[in-house]
């Protein structure tokens, strides 16, 4: 049951993280850039301390939800903070996966200093990827990708990087 719920999650999360981060990147100004490189920092920190990251992890994409720029996309996201918590759940954050999310977020700083909406799209693409498969294994997180249509990478005609 929990991996039904945690791949449904996922799913959410693919349908709209990625168009999130192409507003973030078009919209997002040299002061947001600056918050999400602390945050990130900070991530950092917590996982060289062995700190606990989570409410980190969250906070950058609420901040990216925010520097988006669309007032439905906040409360939207706000509502469902709980839901999609369940896959910042501790039992769930090992050690890999706390890399593989803070190294995300780098690709995602990388493509919004860029102000590049397609390289910030791919990078939550593939964000959200190493974190299922870290979450359900590769099989699983692959198959579910696959049965909805898309690639093992991700959305219908994407790559392997498209998480």
């Amino acid at each position: 049951r929990e991996r039904g719920v945690l791949g449904d999650i996922l799913e959410f999360r693919r349908l709209l993280e990625p168009q999130i981060a192409a507003l973030a990147a078009r919209r997002i100004d040299a002061a947001g850039i600056d918050r999400l490189k602390v945050v990130v920092c900070d991530q950092q920190r917590a996982l060289l301390a062995g700190r606990p990251d989570a409410a980190l992890d969250a906070e950058f994409h609420r901040l990216l939800a925010e520097y988006a720029g669309n007032r439905v996309l906040v409360r939207v996201m706000a509502a469902l903070r709980a839901t999609v918590d369940e896959t910042r759940a501790a039992r769930l954050r090992t050690s890999g996966r706390q890399n593989a999310s803070m190294e995300g977020h780098l690709r995602l700083l990388d493509a919004l200093e860029a102000r590049d909406a397609a390289a910030a799209h791919a990078a939550m693409e593939q964000h959200i990827a190493e974190i299922g498969t870290h979450l359900l294994g590769a099989g699983q997180h692959q198959h579910k990708q696959t049965a909805q249509g898309g690639t093992a990478g991700g959305a219908p005609g994407g790559s392997d990087n498209d998480h």
